[in-house]
């Protein structure tokens, strides 16, 4: 039993010279079938990736909302102190002319 190579083939180690495929390699083929040899993500998997991208999602929105309001009462607070430090300052440089 001689083994063929072939650089176009990544299996080429396995293969036999008449063709088929040695013992070892059949065994890891039928045992990997009944696993699934497929490639990708499963349904399941995708759901639990979904469901998880949409808590993080959920978490940083409401952080931003969060924070866009402690803005907005800060900006406005900001306003209120503004506005009344005017008046004020006029009060005070008045009582010292007195």
């Amino acid at each position: 039993m001689r083994i063929m190579s072939s650089p176009r083939n990544r299996r080429a180690t396995h293969r036999l010279a008449g063709g088929g495929f040695t013992p070892e390699l059949r065994r890891g083929l039928r045992r990997g079938l009944r696993r699934g040899l497929r490639r990708g993500l499963t349904m399941g998997e995708l759901i639990v990736g979904m469901v998880i991208l949409a808590i993080v999602g959920m978490a940083l929105s409401r952080i931003l909302v969060s924070q866009a309001r402690y803005f907005s009462h800060q900006k406005s607070a900001n306003l209120a102190r503004n506005v009344s430090r005017g008046p004020l300052n006029r009060v005070v440089s008045d009582l010292r002319m007195v």
